[in-house]
């Protein structure tokens, strides 16, 4: 089934083949992941490889007959082909391979079948507790509000404060007690979202609802254990072994953010929620 195959990708790489041409080397790779092609036709002179026949579909096939006859897959493969139909086909297990993304390099896989362990699953989470100190943080606010009103001739419009009973429950749905000085915040006004609008109070962030709070940390509380999403793709993954071999890898623990960059980007924790 491969030569057949093999054959079938000569025939077209003669036919697509541009006048004068005496050497056709290509490479690439082949998979369920995709197809790939490099090179091209050689002609007579001092002149670089041009032009590649249009391969995708042949090469899908090469994928399939080689997954049937040899379990490989996905595979690298070379072939030099003559005018003559006569050709070369090399192929082999992909063992290593590009890393595409910031830095680039290598992938070097020694055993397809072994997944990376998730980080983090033998170390419990932080216990240190917040340092913030609520009559501090409320205090500033407010001359912060009144600073604000007095530049602009007007006072800012805010949510009505939420509840001590708000709180205690946003509190026992999330499983952990807000910090005294985020709870001082909220008694003071529920975010700075008027009418789906938020008026952007502390530098170019949005300040979320107690709710909208409540409702993120509850529906990412799945990723808790991964500290980077980019860990279970594998992108520019390089595994070291411990010293000793039950070393427990870092985690850290959930985060209560009620901040929210304008673009939407999360803004780094400064001095609020439970630290590692």
């Amino acid at each position: 089934m491969v030569e057949q195959v093999a054959r079938r990708m000569a025939e077209q790489i003669v036919r697509s083949a541009p006048e004068g041409w005496t050497r056709a080397v290509l490479s690439g790779h082949a998979g369920r992941g995709g197809t790939g092609i490099t090179g091209g036709y050689i002609l007579p002179g001092p002149r670089t490889p041009m032009g590649l026949p249009e391969l995708h579909s042949r090469l899908t096939e090469l994928a399939e007959a080689v997954r049937g006859d040899r379990g490989w897959d996905p595979v690298s493969w070379e072939m030099d082909c003559r005018p003559s139909g006569e050709y070369r086909l090399v192929m082999f297990r992909d063992a290593v391979g590009r890393v595409s993304g910031p830095g680039g390099g290598y992938e070097i896989v020694l055993d397809p079948d072994y997944r990376l362990p998730q980080p983090g699953t033998r170390q419990q989470a932080g216990t240190a507790a917040p340092a913030g100190d609520p009559g501090l943080a409320a205090g500033r606010f407010r001359a912060y509000l009144e600073r604000r009103a007095a530049i602009l001739g007007h006072a800012e419009e805010l949510p009505p404060p939420v509840t001590e009973a708000a709180l205690d429950d946003a509190e026992r749905r999330i499983g952990r007690p807000l910090p005294a000085d985020l709870r001082a915040l909220y008694l003071i006004a529920d975010g700075d979202r008027i009418a789906y609008r938020h008026h952007y109070l502390i530098e170019n962030y949005a300040w979320l609802p107690l709710e909208s709070l409540v409702a993120e940390y509850t529906d990412s509380r799945e990723w808790q254990d991964r500290p980077w999403f980019g860990w279970d793709l594998e992108w520019d993954a390089v595994v070291f072994d411990t010293t000793p071999a039950e070393t427990p890898p870092l985690r850290r623990p959930p985060r209560l953010d009620p901040l929210r960059q304008r673009r939407g980007r999360q803004l780094p924790r400064r001095g609020h929620g439970p630290r590692p």
